[in-house]
């Protein structure tokens, strides 16, 4: 019996080392958050303004393009930022001044849904990207972004 006391103290004890380590480890969230900033700022929005870092050939249809880098952007910046929001006490609690709301407890889900189905888009964007070969047909435009 002292044995089994002894063994449950123990995965206690592991459980809330876990516990301290998930809690104190925030770099993970700061370096997502600058990675994603800089890659949204100076490779899509470099693109939607015209660059073509990245890009192979020339663009069949310059304007899908450009909006299509933006809205990437847009949606890799908001990801970063939501990962701040993960690892920040700010992120964790509704401000005093939203009514009705103001001082409730953010459930951990609110932000790591978001966080996971943003995720999910940008792999598949960019799975797709490097998969097909959107240059074989020329009736539909905005899937054809890339003349070779």
């Amino acid at each position: 019996m002292d044995q089994s006391v002894s063994n449950n103290a123990s995965s206690e004890q592991r459980l809330n080392a876990f516990e301290r380590f998930t809690k104190t480890s925030v770099w993970p969230g700061y370096v997502g958050c600058v990675w994603a900033v800089l890659y949204a700022v100076f490779v899509r929005f470099y693109q939607a303004a015209g660059g073509s870092i990245g890009i192979p050939g020339q663009p069949i249809n310059p304007e899908t393009l450009a909006m299509v880098s933006y809205i990437a952007g847009l949606i890799i910046m908001v990801c970063g930022f939501v990962l701040i929001a993960l690892v920040k006490p700010w992120g964790r609690v509704v401000p005093n001044w939203i009514p009705f709301v103001g001082g409730r407890k953010i459930h951990r889900l609110i932000i790591l849904i978001p966080t996971l189905i943003c995720t999910a888009f940008l792999i598949a964007h960019g799975t797709a990207s490097r998969l097909f070969d959107f240059s074989y047909s020329s009736d539909y435009s905005f899937c054809v972004l890339y003349r070779f």
